[in-house]
């Protein structure tokens, strides 16, 4: 089956109603540890939800509507309602404490906060913080059964709204500064979704889903989903076990998640009978994999990985590999841009020995429908985009002569050492070419002689040691000597942020700590 939606406009209840008219109204869409839902049921549940919202709770245009609560059919209903309302849904990871999600209100107006499935705990929690008067459970919002008069009264306060308008806002992570409030509308999620399918058309009788809603790597793929007209089956827990207990209930092909859980899953004692026969494709997001983990999880799992570069502010993503493309640009490369996506390289210096000298090394700058509208910083709307409508991403890369996209780095990751401008990136590719090492960041720490140092935080793998003299054999190998870390820490795994992420402020100032206090590996420069 070709993808659903070839819209004239990229909107949420056309892609219902382009549901309903192709794989029919009786189509099993969604399934829940509750139940299930239907093609016609959905688009009348958000029609009758989001009439509610208007005239019994007086949901205003652009009014932000906050949605707590683990993945489930409630969810996205409440989420979807809102929009079609004509308001923003705001979304909150249910791992976070209630006093972090109060936080987020200090300089965000929001109408309500509507409770999902949530522990005990953080229900006390926000009901102390936020206030019991402006806190709704989604059980509570009647769903109605609407007149053919008032859904054409729905679609008539839809219309006068552009595709383009903010309908929902994700926090980014958050792990190095305060989150922003980053603002998507429908038409960049669905038109990032809909040129993925033009690339990656990734087939299945069910497609279960880990990964949070409140992540736009769980948003993004989701909507993937819905536009092939293929069940969605909604986990309410992104964990190994969950991923083993649906691999014995579910037919699917396809893992998406962090690179974390795929990499904690095949260590499961069910890995080998429950979960690889099912496996061909894993599609991971978060972090920038290494060629060697991609290697080592490709053969692990015996299956192809689906490898691209994307971000909250894309929208979840902006490149993309194709099926048929080597090892060698799946695991060196992140692919082409997306369909009617534009990237260009804003060049500056920076010290590349690896780098073709007639690649041009520099900023990576998109453009395209796929962009969120902006950020909301204290209360504040902040443009995401420069004169011309790029967004300024932050990475460095280069276009290889295929026109394949090679991400290197990230300029504020970049270590100044004595004045020479250093990727972290590339050691760490180094250092996790290394048999004994199962995971490496590398980082900058201030440094009286040279300005910074560098730093190397090294998960070995189970039962081995990672010698001084092997790091600093293989990073003078490929690189200069100056490139080699001063500093050599061990760690047993990664602390992870709520976004699965390693938590890199954490990090950073925990080895700023073991230096002072002259806690680090015993072999040092």
């Amino acid at each position: 089956m070709d993808r659903i939606l070839k819209p004239k406009r990229y909107l949420y209840s056309e892609l219902f109603r382009m549901l309903c008219e192709t794989v029919g109204r009786n189509k099993t869409i969604l399934i829940d540890k509750n139940g299930s839902i239907t093609c016609g049921e959905l688009k009348d549940k958000v029609d009758g939800m989001a009439f509610s919202l208007i005239k019994t709770y007086g949901l205003k245009l652009g009014d932000r509507v906050s949605i707590v609560g683990a993945n489930s059919i409630d969810w996205l209903l409440c989420y979807w309602a809102v929009i079609r309302a004509g308001g923003v849904a705001v979304l909150e990871n249910d791992r976070l404490k209630g006093e972090e999600i109060a936080r987020h209100y200090d300089d965000v107006e929001i109408k309500w906060l509507i409770l999902g499935s949530v522990s005990e705990q953080l229900h006390t929690e926000l009901l102390n913080t936020i206030g019991k008067e402006r806190i709704l459970s989604i059980s509570e919002i009647q769903v109605r059964q609407l007149t053919p008069e008032e859904t054409e009264a729905l679609d008539k306060r839809e219309s006068a709204l552009p595709a383009r308008r903010e309908a929902f806002d994700v926090f980014t992570s958050g792990s190095t500064q305060k989150p922003k409030l980053a603002l998507i509308s429908q038409e960049a999620l669905l038109f990032v979704s809909d040129k993925t399918l033009l690339r990656i058309p990734v087939h299945s009788e069910h497609h279960p889903l880990f990964a949070p809603l409140t992540h736009i790597l769980g948003l993004y793929r989701m909507v993937t989903y819905l536009l092939l007209g293929e069940t969605v089956v909604l986990a309410a827990k992104n964990s190994v076990d969950e991923i083993v207990r649906f691999s014995k209930l579910y037919s699917f092909n396809e893992l998406t998640n962090v690179p974390t859980i795929i990499k904690q899953l095949a260590e499961h004692p069910e890995f080998a009978e429950v979960v690889k026969p099912k496996i061909e494709f894993l599609f991971m997001g978060g972090i920038k994999l290494s060629p060697e983990e991609l290697t080592e999880l490709e053969t692990l799992y015996d299956a192809r990985a689906i490898v691209g570069y994307g971000m909250t502010e894309t929208a979840g993503s902006a490149t993309l590999i194709n099926l048929t493309d080597s090892k060698e640009v799946r695991y060196e490369t992140v692919g082409k841009p997306l369909e009617e996506v534009e990237i260009r390289i804003s060049p500056f210096s920076v010290g590349h020995e690896e780098v073709d000298r007639s690649a041009e090394v520099g900023e990576i700058l998109i453009r395209g429908k796929g962009l969120m509208n902006g950020y909301l910083v204290d209360g504040v709307f902040t443009s995401s985009t420069d004169e011309e409508g790029y967004f300024h991403t932050g990475d460095i890369g280069y276009f290889d002569s295929e026109g394949y996209i090679h991400i290197t780095g990230r300029i504020k990751n970049i270590i100044i050492k004595g004045g020479e401008n250093i990727m972290p990136g590339e050691i760490e590719h180094c250092i996790a070419g290394l048999p004994e090492v199962k995971d490496v960041i590398v980082m900058g720490v201030p440094d009286e002689e040279f300005g910074e140092q560098i730093a190397a935080l090294i998960v070995p793998r189970s039962g081995c040691y990672v010698t001084w003299e092997s790091v600093r054999s293989i990073i003078e190998k490929n690189h200069t000597r100056f490139k080699v870390p001063k500093y050599i820490f061990e760690y047993d795994k990664f602390p992870l942020n709520v976004n699965g992420k390693p938590d890199m402020e954490f990090l950073r100032k925990d080895i700023n700590k073991k230096i002072t206090r002259g806690r680090w590996h015993e072999l040092r420069l």
